[in-house]
């Protein structure tokens, strides 16, 4: 029986080089290469400056004492989530650059557990931010009366509802990659939330 485990691993979890892709195939241990390191380079940049940007925004809102309301403190979170999301860019980039090009799917999920959460928390959470938005506008005296008589139970409320959906996602994620552990990816997100399309 022909053993298809690579040494090309992380954390002790091999590649199965017979999952590969035609991607993979042309690029596996071939060291640095254009095809994946201008990609992964032009990503990170554009990372870079979403997460300088959308940390400004967290410090504002956290500095400005008139930026507390629902919408600053959602938009605020959204950054924050933003940050985490763009952070795990760095790793296909460092990946690419060191010219190992692939990891296994595992390996590439558990260094980017924190974007994978902020990802999935983001989009929970703009659809929080429309729904206070569409509430402030439609019960303008409902809302105002809330967010000042209740206003930690319902920011909290949202955030609570925000991280479950963020954390039911990185299970979900989670899950699959432990199933499928042996994937060779190339550490960009988006081949991480690819599912059974790896």
């Amino acid at each position: 029986m022909v053993d298809h485990q690579s040494n090309n691993g992380l954390f002790g979890i091999e590649i199965n080089s017979s999952l590969g892709t035609p991607l993979y195939q042309a690029y596996a241990n071939n060291g640095p290469t254009w095809h994946i390191v201008l990609p992964a380079s032009l990503l990170f940049i554009v990372a870079l400056f979403g997460i300088i940007l959308n940390s400004f925004v967290v410090i504002v809102t956290i500095a400005t004492p008139t930026l507390r309301g629902s919408a600053n403190y959602l938009m605020a979170l959204i950054c924050f989530c933003e940050v985490l999301h763009a952070s795990g860019h760095s790793i296909f980039f460092v990946i690419a650059v060191t010219g190992k090009n692939f990891v296994p799917l595992l390996a590439a999920n558990l260094l980017m557990i924190p974007s994978i959460f902020g990802l999935c928390t983001c989009m929970s959470l703009m659809l929080s931010a429309a729904a206070d938005r569409l509430f402030a506008v439609a019960i303008p005296h409902l809302h105002k009366s809330i967010c000042i008589e209740h206003k930690r139970t319902y920011l909290g409320a949202h955030t609570i509802f925000c991280a479950l959906c963020g954390s039911y996602g990185l299970y979900f994620i989670t899950a699959f990659s432990i199933k499928n552990a042996n994937i060779p990816v190339t550490a960009c997100i988006a081949d991480i939330l690819n599912g059974d399309k790896l």
